[in-house]
């Protein structure tokens, strides 16, 4: 088995609403994401929120938040298989800027 470190980020634009989104996880067959951080950054002059689900946006599914939305961490230790997906929110933000989500920590590949 094959343990590689996860330094992997997305960004997305403000819409009209001042929503963003992203989604991200795993998509190798066998893969596993053990993730012990996750960091969000904004642009936006609004003050975002921004909320990050597991596998949907629902609050039962939360598994972290921020009232800031920028420049804002939380320390974790969830571990996601193939397919599992992050679902990271920014709302209240201002249309056309930028937010980005970073997870950190290892990645186990069972299929190397």
């Amino acid at each position: 088995m094959a343990v590689l470190p996860l330094d992997t980020n997305r960004t997305a634009i403000f819409d009209s609403t001042g929503t963003a989104r992203i989604t991200i996880g795993p998509n190798v067959y066998g893969e596993m994401w053990r993730v012990r951080r996750m960091t969000v950054t904004s642009d936006s002059d609004a003050d975002s929120d921004a909320r990050v689900y597991l596998n949907a946006e629902i609050d039962s599914r939360l598994v972290a938040g921020t009232w800031s939305g920028n420049r804002d961490f939380n320390e974790t230790d969830i571990t996601m298989q193939t397919l599992d997906r992050f679902i990271c929110v920014w709302t209240g933000g201002t249309p056309g800027a930028r937010a980005s989500l970073l997870i950190q920590g290892v990645v186990e590949n069972r299929g190397r």
